[in-house]
């Protein structure tokens, strides 16, 4: 449901109305300077004779004929009102406040663990300190935003919430990925012929690597 606005909506009512009417008619070949409705969009005109001013709640537009109106809006009251009666598209302050409360308003970071502070529509906070309130999980880098009712949880789907199944400061061991068998890069030098190794006969026959005395009466033969 959205309001509608338009630019210089001004006409008069070709008929009088009553403070039950829910129709009006306006000067003939007006109509298409309002808005035209639908799908429960709607706009507001003001109704103004003498001392007499009303606002209304227009849903539906058909040629120059206001329909599905909701008289005595923003505190005014139904009235009958005349012919000739002026009635245009104004910004009233229920609008105007109205806006205001769909504006997002940054407050900065905000700690959780005594709960969310007394907040006003719009009102947005980037947790810093986390916490359960009514079995939702808020984290440090999440955003939440006060609707007027209820707190909205954004979520920084960024964050990392465990590593190889621990959470919090996490320093990541060989036994973590299971690696807990394999040899450091500083450990293994190839220069030392796999004898870093525990069982250097066998790491030398799944490597493919011959045993020094092997490679030497190799070399013997071949230069023989």
């Amino acid at each position: 449901m959205t309001q509608l606005f338009s630019n210089n909506s001004v006409s008069t009512l070709a008929t009088s109305i009553g403070a039950s009417d829910t129709s009006f008619y306006l000067a003939v070949g007006t109509g298409s300077l309002f808005p035209s409705p639908s799908g429960g969009d709607y706009f507001l005109v003001t109704l103004e004779y003498n001392n007499q001013i009303e606002i209304c709640k227009v849903g539906s537009r058909t040629g120059d004929t206001l329909s599905n109106i909701s008289r005595a809006q923003e505190g005014t009251s139904a009235q009958v009102f005349p012919a000739v009666t002026l009635i245009e598209v104004r910004l009233t302050a229920g609008t105007l406040t109205s806006m205001s409360y769909e504006a997002i308003h940054y407050r900065g970071d905000l700690d959780l663990t005594t709960g969310f502070p007394t907040a006003s529509i719009g009102d947005m906070y980037r947790i810093s300190v986390g916490n359960t309130i009514s079995s939702i999980v808020y984290r440090a880098g999440d955003m939440a935003v006060y609707s007027g009712t209820i707190w909205t949880k954004i979520d920084n789907n960024n964050l990392v919430t465990s590593v190889a199944g621990r959470t919090g400061d996490v320093v990541v061991s060989k036994t973590d990925v299971g690696l807990s068998n394999v040899v450091n890069g500083l450990q293994l030098q190839a220069a030392n012929n796999l004898s870093d190794l525990t069982n250097i006969p066998v790491a030398q026959t799944n490597l493919g690597v011959d045993p020094a005395g092997t490679a030497t009466a190799m070399a013997i033969a071949l230069g023989g």
